[in-house]
């Protein structure tokens, strides 16, 4: 019997009939227990239940209750479940536990024989419908005579292979595209260089190769450089100031070379082993130099009379002869991988320390790292892209030199263009002023930021709890493709969205109905504390109004919900966490329903061994 330990308040003695001699003695405390809809008051004989059960409640336990004289008492094997509530169950708990409050408090033998033979006849035909609705949907599954509900159909992609789906998606997105748009032109090379290239006489110096700059950029570099009155400056002016703070700062061009894209850096490697820095060709060559992605100023690709010209300025060659390139290449190799790391810790925890990243490089990389590269790594990372960075770094205003990366949808950016978009629409709607806005949008700001550091530190200290887990250990292939990517191919993802296929609305299209409905899954789910977030978002979405099964529908959704990384695990998919917890192996069924196996029944793994011999010890 499964019970809830709600309280573990010692009591009086329950004024028991004496004992002859020789018989053990009864303790006098006693510990409430959830059965049914009733709290059982449970004693102990050598030892006082709330001795052997060390978790604080509530928690679950399998333990055995037995009428004993006029009280109930306990056999000798308890076993408490390794769980830990998130706020939602233990609300639910709590709910609970107020219901049964209101009920008399089973003590006695006699109260207990009854209420154990309602509730155990009441689970008895619970199990035995589940068992002939799991027998019906096998059966549906099997021979694809599951009702269809009105409104819904059986969509394009129900039943195929993963290869034929993503090719029907394919040829279906290119219909799409050539109904709206007719049919698409053949790549034209040249059009595409032209978009690429500066329309003038190339120029061989970083003073001319800069005068193919709008004012405004050079304006940009200006600042960038700390030039004082730049605004009044003609555009040649500008030029020759801005090629001397390249020229000034060489250091500025080696930060270039190592923030930017790789077709810039390739073609930038390119240029400087060919002749004099520079490549031509005419028109006709075009298709053949689709590669060159220039990166002003340190490259630039001109077209002028029918060729195009591709060239590293005379300045920016000579410094660039000073910097070693394959180092360079090596650190934007290491960069891209902490960066990649970061996203995919981040994915998985929501939070990681910066000695756990490194911790974690050194393992999916066989290669040392420092603190130090990965702060700058992510501030570089930062200030390459403000408005959507990957990950930022938070400190939680510790002064300590402490700090964590953490996912972008709790970072700072994510926050703030949060309130402005809310403030914005109140602006149209009551004529506010801007400093109205901006002092509503600073203390809306600060509470949320305030929350959100709140949030952060629970989660350390839910990721402090499960310490001897460590934090999940993706693979080098993982973190490469992206957890997303990763995410996308787990069985239980795969089984729900082939469902899905199966049953779209009438009004959804059935290319897309599944994936969207994954994707807004998989937002509902991240950062999470409580499991039940999925099931509400898969109700809100109407999921569970397309089929008679709604049982089955529920155990797909949950299934997803025990598959998926969880913050509040450090990474760890809660059936994955059971299973490291008890040794014990997780099995599902067809519907996402946990897999009853009796102890002499084959194991579900396919090893041929009985499960208590198997996966089941």
């Amino acid at each position: 019997m499964a019970c809830a330990l709600k309280d573990r308040r010692l009591s009086a003695k329950l004024g028991l009939r004496s004992l002859s001699a020789g018989t053990p003695q009864f303790q006098t405390g006693r510990a409430l227990f959830s059965v049914g809809e009733r709290r059982v008051a449970v004693q102990g004989i050598t030892l006082d239940i709330t001795e052997v059960i060390v978790e604080q409640p509530p928690t679950i336990v399998y333990v055995t209750l037995l009428p004993f004289d006029d009280v109930i008492v306990y056999d000798s094997l308890v076993m408490p479940m390794p769980v830990d509530f998130g706020p939602g169950f233990r609300a639910m708990l709590k709910e609970g536990a107020a219901e049964a409050a209101g009920r008399p408090l089973v003590e006695s033998a006699d109260e207990f024989v009854e209420l154990a033979k309602r509730v155990n006849a009441e689970r008895e035909q619970e199990d035995w419908d589940r068992f002939q609705r799991q027998m019906e949907r096998e059966r549906w599954e099997r021979d694809g005579s599951e009702p269809i509900l009105p409104g819904v159909h059986k969509g394009a992609l129900a039943g195929l292979s993963e290869e034929e789906r993503d090719a029907a998606i394919g040829r279906g997105l290119a219909d799409a595209m050539a109904e709206k748009y007719g049919k698409p032109p053949a790549p034209d090379a040249v059009k595409t260089l032209e978009e690429r290239a500066a329309h003038m006489e190339p120029a061989g110096s970083l003073e001319e190769s800069l005068m193919a700059d709008n004012k405004s950029v050079l304006e940009r570099d200006a600042q960038n450089f700390g030039i004082k009155g730049f605004s009044k400056m003609r555009k040649a002016e500008l030029a020759h100031v801005v090629a001397q703070g390249y020229l000034g700062e060489p250091e500025g061009v080696r930060f270039l070379l190592a923030q930017c894209a790789d077709m810039e850096f390739d073609t930038i490697c390119s240029l400087l082993a060919a002749e004099d820095g520079r490549i031509s060709f005419d028109e006709k060559d075009a298709s053949q130099h689709l590669d060159l992605m220039p990166l002003p100023p340190a490259s630039r690709l001109y077209w002028h009379k029918g060729t195009f010209t591709a060239l590293v300025p005379d300045e920016v060659r000579e410094i660039v002869g000073g910097i070693d390139l394959d180092d360079l290449r090596e650190e934007r190799r290491r960069a891209l991988n902490i960066e990649r790391l970061a996203e995919a810790l981040t994915e998985l925890c929501g939070i990681v320390s910066v000695s756990d990243l490194v911790a974690q490089y050194e393992r999916v990389y066989s290669e040392r790292i420092t603190r130090d590269q990965v702060l700058a790594t992510a501030f570089d990372a930062i200030e390459r892209d403000p408005d959507g960075p990957v990950f930022e770094v938070w400190t939680g205003g510790a002064t300590d030199g402490t700090a964590y990366i953490i996912h972008r949808s709790i970072g700072d950016v994510a926050l703030t263009n949060d309130v402005a978009y809310d403030l914005a629409a109140e602006l149209s709607e009551d004529g506010a002023t801007y400093e109205q806005l901006r002092d509503k949008m600073m203390d809306r700001l600060a509470g949320l930021r305030e929350e959100r550091d709140g949030m952060l530190r629970d989660l350390l200290a839910a990721h402090e709890q499960k310490a001897a887990y460590g934090i999940y250990p993706i693979d080098r292939a993982v973190v490469e493709a992206s957890v997303y990517a990763w995410k996308l191919h787990l069985p239980a993802v795969v089984n729900l969205r082939n469902w899905l296929d199966a049953h779209v609305p009438d009004d959804k299209d059935d290319l897309f109905y599944a994936d969207d409905a994954i994707d807004e899954l998989f937002d509902a789910q991240l950062g999470c504390s409580y499991p039940t977030a999925l099931v509400e978002a898969a109700s809100e979405m109407g999921i569970f109004e397309t089929s008679e099964d709604v049982e089955g529908a529920v155990g797909r959704v949950m299934a997803l919900v025990n598959a998926l990384p969880d913050w509040w695990n450090n990474g760890w998919p809660p059936d994955e966490l059971h299973e490291r917890s008890t040794g014990r192996k997780v099995f599902r069924n067809s519907d996402g329903t946990p897999m009853k196996i009796g102890r002499n029944d084959p194991c579900p793994c396919g090893s041929g061994k009985k499960y208590k011999k198997c996966c089941g010890r």
